[in-house]
């Protein structure tokens, strides 16, 4: 089941094409070790499409086909044992939370809220403390810009985590509104963890 990103609009996917030029610029883009010579060549054609016009699942059949991705899996096997969709529902995620935070900075907002974006059954999700949690979009979009080794915050995760973020919400008389209180710091909801795609 895809993953419920709640923001993703037509500014969004131009935020998340904007950081993939940027990580091109700088020669920073990810490629997993599993990608074969012609996923290689592939992945920033394929995720350019992706941001612009699809999602995780339609990228992840994307790197199922012409043998871009060794011991790629099945639509229909277990997440875990599926390597292209580790790796694409991983990396869409990583760059739609890298587009949300550029949204809110650019609203003016310093925070972006944790949500689970799979299913709550999922028996591999996200840690459940992680719920809720406001980060500063700043920090946040700073630490999803490292190289995913390097990446020290808990979002979106390894695979499977079925944690995002979304622009803030409050409820005040029963409707829905954007919140601009001032965040904790992002450093208090992290902990190093290790990179689950390469």
């Amino acid at each position: 089941m895809a993953l419920r990103l709640v923001e993703l609009s037509a500014i969004t996917r131009a935020f998340m094409l904007d950081e993939l030029h940027r990580d091109r610029l700088a020669g920073t883009l990810h490629f997993s070790a599993r990608l074969t010579v012609s996923g290689i060549k592939a992945w920033p054609r394929l995720l350019k499409w992706a941001f612009r016009e699809a999602q995780a699942p339609d990228l992840a059949e994307q790197l199922r086909s012409k043998r871009r991705m060794e011991s790629a899996g099945t639509p229909s096997g277990p997440p875990g044992r599926d390597p292209a969709r580790v790796l694409a529902e991983g990396e869409f995620n990583r760059f739609y939370c890298r587009g949300v935070c550029r949204r809110a900075i650019a609203g003016g907002q310093q925070a972006v809220e944790v949500y689970r974006a799979n299913d709550e059954r999922s028996p591999r999700g996200g840690p459940r403390h992680m719920e809720g949690r406001r980060m500063a979009a700043r920090w946040l979009l700073q630490d999803l810009r490292l190289p995913p080794s390097r990446s020290v915050a808990q979002v979106p995760g390894g695979p499977n985590s079925g944690l995002s973020v979304r622009l803030m919400r409050e409820r005040r008389r029963g409707r829905e509104r954007r919140s601009e209180r001032r965040p904790l710091p992002g450093v208090d909801f992290v902990v190093p963890v290790r990179s689950f795609y390469s």
